[in-house]
């Protein structure tokens, strides 16, 4: 064997082993190796053996935000395989179990069916205990398969209310889908700070009906005068369950505002 041929022979085996070791590194089978993920919607796809194994991920929750995680069932059967979200901890795998989600699999559009094949969603229900940080969950299946998995931002955002010169501004909330759900409206100034953070609705029975809408403005809300900003709106519903239709009126002047989430401003 020649010097040169013998120098390529031990850099690809190097080349081999490094690369073996950095896919033992990768596996995400326990919590400690969970995958990052952006919580964009961007789908993760993966497989799970069968014998009861896990493959975990983690996403930054951010304060003032709402999260949807939602799982999908890529094998057949389904019945035999329906994917869902497993164990999960806020902050750090050593964090006792997190119990802050809500079960959203039935919400329109369902992630399963009446015989429970499918997927799975869960929402992160604001606020949340061991929150804002990290939130490490797995994904788990009955005996094995593949599956694809996102994390995807609820947050509504708002560039404009006011309440300068006389102005009010008004907000119809609606929501979508087939179960009741709430959510926290935060407005914040030109600086950036809050001027006023409150749950919709703000009374008994606490939630917006299926289907139903709530209404309420700056002057209900108690919000003092000359004032403007940015708002958010953060709920506990899966991805589309909110709609908000804004607007700031002064006289006779109504002047619409967008309130989307990130992925409509896209």
């Amino acid at each position: 064997m020649t010097s040169k041929t013998a120098v390529g022979l031990v850099a690809f085996t190097a080349c081999l082993a490094l690369s073996g070791a950095r896919s033992a590194g990768a596996d995400n089978t326990s919590c400690e190796n969970a995958i990052l993920i952006v919580p964009d919607g961007s789908a993760h796809a993966g497989t799970i053996n069968a014998g009861g194994e896990r493959r975990w991920f983690k996403f930054v929750n951010k304060a003032n935000r709402s999260y949807s995680v939602e799982i999908e069932n890529l094998s057949a059967p389904d019945v035999a395989s329906e994917a869902n979200m497993g164990d999960s901890h806020a902050g750090s795998c050593a964090a006792v179990q997190f119990g802050g989600t809500i079960p959203r699999s039935f919400a329109e559009p369902a992630t399963k069916d009446a015989a429970f094949a499918g997927g799975d969603r869960e929402v992160i229900q604001p606020p949340s205990p061991g929150l804002p940080g990290d939130l490490f969950f797995s994904v788990s299946q009955n005996v094995g398969g593949e599956f694809r998995v996102r994390v995807e931002e609820t947050t509504l955002y708002s560039p404009g209310w006011s309440t300068r010169l006389g102005a009010v501004t008004y907000w119809a909330i609606q929501n979508t889908i087939n179960e009741p759900l709430f959510g926290t409206l935060v407005l914040f100034n030109a600086a950036g700070s809050i001027v006023l953070k409150v749950d919709l609705p703000p009374t008994a029975p606490f939630n917006i009906p299926a289907g139903g809408s709530y209404t309420t403005d700056t002057q209900s809300l108690g919000v003092a005068a000359n004032q403007s900003g940015s708002a958010v709106f953060f709920h506990n519903g899966p991805p589309g369950a909110v709609q908000i239709q804004a607007e700031v009126r002064r006289q006779q002047v109504i002047e619409p505002v967008s309130f989307q989430t990130k992925s409509q401003i896209r």
